[in-house]
C-alpha cells in the first residue's frame, strides 16, 4: 500500500490469521482460506487462490506462510498464475524442493532470499553472493535479490546492480517482509522487474537509514521502517 498499488488483496486461514490483517490493515481486502483445527491448508486452497488472483496485475507469495507439507499449495497455485511474481520467506522453503514449478512459469518471477534461504536453493553455502546469484537468476530465469550487508540484484539477462543503502539495525524479521510487499507494489504498477527490484531495494534501505537517524540502529524496528 505504501508504494502506491491500487488494491491490495491478503490471502490467509480465515480463523487464524485474517482476523488480525483485517484489523490492522482495514485497507486491504482479506480472503479467507479455509483451515482446519491444526491450522493446515486443506486441498480446495488453490482453487480459493486462483480465484482470488483474478483480475490482479502482481503476486508476493511466501511470508508467514508456514513449512508443513500443506503449506506448500498456496505456493503452487501462486506460481502457476500467469502473474509477475514474488516469492519469499517460507515460499522459498517450499521452492527449494520444488523448483520445476519455477523453471515452468512464462511470467517474470523475482526471489527474495537472505544467505541462508539462498544456501538451501542452491543446495550448497554462498561461496560468492554475486556470482551465485547470477548463476542461480540465469539458469532459472528469474530475478534473484538476494538480501545482505550489500543487497546484490542478478537478471537472468546478466544485468547486475548493488545496493548501497540500508544499515545493521535492518537484520530483524519483518523487514523483509517489508521488502517484499513494496517490491510487490511496484510489479503491480507495471514495472520491469529488475528496475522494480533496484528501486524497492534503495527505498526499503533509505526508509532503514532514515529510521535509525531517528530510533537508533540498536532500537529500531521493521514498523518503524
Amino acid at each position: 500500500q505504501r508504494a502506491g498499488v491500487g488494491l491490495t488483496t491478503v490471502c490467509a486461514l480465515e480463523n487464524s490469521v485474517a482476523p488480525h490483517l483485517q484489523t490492522r490493515l482495514p485497507a486491504a481486502m482479506c480472503v479467507g482460506l479455509e483451515e482446519d483445527a491444526k491450522h493446515t491448508f486443506p486441498p480446495e486452497t488453490g482453487r480459493v487462490i486462483r480465484s482470488a488472483l483474478s483480475g490482479k496485475t502482481a503476486l508476493g507469495c511466501g511470508c508467514g506462510l508456514g513449512r508443513t507439507l500443506d503449506c506448500a499449495r498456496p505456493l503452487e497455485a501462486a506460481l502457476a498464475a500467469p502473474l509477475p511474481a514474488v516469492i519469499d520467506a517460507d515460499g522459498l522453503y517450499h521452492l527449494a524442493t520444488r523448483l520445476d514449478l519455477l523453471d515452468a512459469r512464462e511470467c517474470e518471477t523475482v526471489l527474495t532470499p537472505h544467505p541462508g534461504e539462498m544456501a538451501r536453493l542452491l543446495g550448497r553455502p554462498v561461496e560468492d553472493p554475486v556470482k551465485d546469484a547470477q548463476t542461480f537468476a540465469a539458469a532459472h530465469r528469474c530475478v534473484v535479490l538476494l538480501k545482505g550487508a550489500c543487497t546484490v540484484i542478478a537478471a537472468p539477462d546478466g544485468r547486475l546492480a548493488v545496493n548501497t543503502t540500508g544499515n545493521d539495525g535492518m537484520a530483524k524479521g519483518g523487514s523483509g517482509d517489508i521488502l517484499t510487499g513494496l517490491l510487490t507494489g511496484l510489479l503491480a504498477q507495471g514495472m520491469e522487474p529488475f528496475a522494480a527490484c533496484c528501486a524497492a531495494v534503495w527505498l526499503d534501505g533509505r526508509a532503514g537509514d532514515l529510521a535509525a537517524e531517528e530510533k537508533g540502529r540498536r532500537g529500531m524496528t521493521p514498523l518503524d521502517i
